[in-house]
C-alpha cells in the first residue's frame, strides 16, 4: 500500500510542487489550504505523514500541531516554513511533536524526499515495535494461564506464601 501524505500550506503553489516531489515517488499526497481542511481531512482519512507550514491562516502553527495530535497521535509531523526561530523550531518538535523541520524554500527535491523516508521508516519502526510488544503480552498471558494450569494440575495451587510455610521456609 502506498504511503500517504497531507500536505497544509496556505500557498496553493507550494503544495502543487510537494505533491510533484512525492507523486514521483509513489506517495499518495493529499492537499489542504487551511488547518480547518486538514483536520476535516484527519477526520476521514489516516495519513502516515503530514508535511505542514507553521504559518497557516487559520489556526497558529503549535496550536494545530496538537490538534493534528489528537486527531491521529500515530502521523509522523514534518514542519516546513521559513520564518521560525530556532525557539520556535524547537517548540514546535518538543511541544507539538513534530519529527523533523524544513526551511522554505527547500534548497532541492531530496531534501523533502529523505525527510519524509526518515518518517515514514519511524513510522514503521514504532508500528512494528507496539505489534512485537503485544505479541509479548499476548504470549505472557498465555504462559501465565498455562503455569495456572499446570499447578492444578499437581496440587500446587496456593499462593506463594502458603508454599513456603509448607516447605518448611
Amino acid at each position: 500500500m502506498k504511503a500517504s501524505i497531507l500536505v497544509v500550506d496556505g500557498d496553493p503553489d507550494i503544495c502543487r510542487v510537494i505533491e510533484a516531489i512525492l507523486a514521483r515517488e509513489g506517495l499518495c499526497i493529499t492537499c489542504a489550504g487551511s488547518g480547518e481542511e486538514a483536520l476535516k481531512r484527519l477526520q476521514w482519512k489516516s495519513f502516515d505523514v503530514v508535511i505542514m507550514d507553521m504559518r497557516i491562516p487559520d489556526i497558529p502553527g503549535v496550536a494545530f500541531l496538537k490538534r493534528i495530535r489528537k486527531e491521529e497521535d500515530d502521523v509522523e509531523i514534518i514542519v516546513l516554513s521559513g520564518f521560525l526561530t530556532f525557539e520556535q523550531v524547537i517548540g514546535a518538535m518538543r511541544d507539538g511533536g513534530a519529527a523533523d523541520y524544513l526551511m522554505k524554500p527547500l534548497a532541492h527535491a531530496d531534501v523533502l524526499v529523505d525527510a519524509v523516508k526518515r518518517a515514514l521508516k519511524k513510522r514503521t519502526s514504532r508500528k512494528e515495535k507496539r505489534a512485537l510488544a503485544e505479541a509479548l503480552k499476548r504470549r505472557n498471558r498465555g504462559l501465565e494461564v498455562e503455569i495456572d494450569h499446570l499447578r492444578r494440575c499437581m496440587g500446587y495451587w496456593m499462593a506463594p506464601t502458603e508454599m513456603k510455610h509448607r516447605e518448611g521456609g
